[in-house]
């Protein structure tokens, strides 16, 4: 996967200090291994560039649930049994926008460890990161973009864990599918949707987001589609700051032939931090 990445935003302009090409994916995935024996007979391994193959989102709202991506390597299948499989990574990724005048981070190492375990319809992930100097970055430009300072007590560990119910569909008249997941992270880890990428989280950050979306076929050429997605974080890039939101979606779909149809959607989502009053949007 290839992706060109502007800063100028004139589509004309391709001089090589606003337009750089880079890799968004570029790995090599191995596997069926005639020295592979017992749970890892099955295995594979793969290193280089990429996005975690266990991430998964609300696809029809655009919402990444996980996303997790970076450089590094890993082995992926390895079976223990009794309907237990697990998922092992490293990813290796910068803060932010690499290459940012606001910051100068791209000597942090930053890396993450990740282990995934599924029995039946469930998954357990965990992910512990270390991001040695970025405590030594405090009082410097936010890494997010924005001009406000860091704190003085800028994170450099976390964990994250995520607990979600993996329903598969099931291709037959009346039947549906849905997904659900609860996360919890801490430290740098207390941006849980997107592990490794926001280096202002505080080392007292912590947060706790709920997400799940599932699509009901009602009748012939009718399905409902409801979503919901809420985070509630303390101490996020302040100690003592706070911030609450949810967005509840509702998409229905009528079928006009078996290549076309209309959706109906509509979308509340609700927000409030310490020191704002709740403010709704539709």
């Amino acid at each position: 996967m290839l992706a060109d990445g502007a800063t100028n935003p004139d589509p004309w302009v391709q001089d090589n200090d606003s337009h750089h090409l880079n890799f968004r994916q570029l790995y090599v995935e191995m596997g069926n291994f005639a020295e592979f024996t017992g749970p890892l007979k099955r295995a594979s391994i793969w290193a280089g560039k990429r996005f975690d193959r266990d991430n998964f989102d609300i696809h029809f709202t655009d919402s990444d649930i996980m996303f997790l991506g970076g450089t590094g390597g890993g082995i992926n299948d390895v079976d223990w049994g009794s309907n237990l499989r697990g998922d092992y990574s490293v990813y290796a990724r910068n803060f932010g926008d690499l290459g940012s005048d606001n910051y100068a981070d791209n000597d942090i190492q930053n890396l993450l460890f990740t282990a995934n375990h599924f029995y039946g319809n469930w998954q357990l992930m965990t992910t512990v990161m270390t991001a040695r100097g970025n405590d030594d970055l405090k009082d410097n430009t936010s890494t997010t973009g924005s001009y406000a300072l860091r704190s003085d007590n800028t994170a450099k560990t976390a964990t994250t864990r995520c607990w979600p119910p993996r329903q598969t569909a099931v291709l037959r008249p009346g039947a549906g599918v849905s997904e659900s997941a609860l996360q919890y992270g801490v430290g740098l880890g207390a941006e849980a949707r997107q592990p490794g990428s926001d280096g202002d989280l505080t080392e007292n950050a912590a947060s706790l987001r709920f997400a799940s979306y599932g699509i009901l076929p009602l009748g012939k050429n009718w399905q409902l589609a409801p979503s919901v997605i809420a985070q509630h974080s303390e101490d996020r890039y302040h100690d003592g700051d706070r911030y609450d939101w949810a967005t509840f979606n509702l998409r229905v779909s009528q079928g006009i032939s078996a290549h076309f149809a209309l959706l109906y959607e509509a979308l509340v989502a609700v927000y409030g931090s310490q020191s704002e009053r709740a403010q709704l949007s539709l």
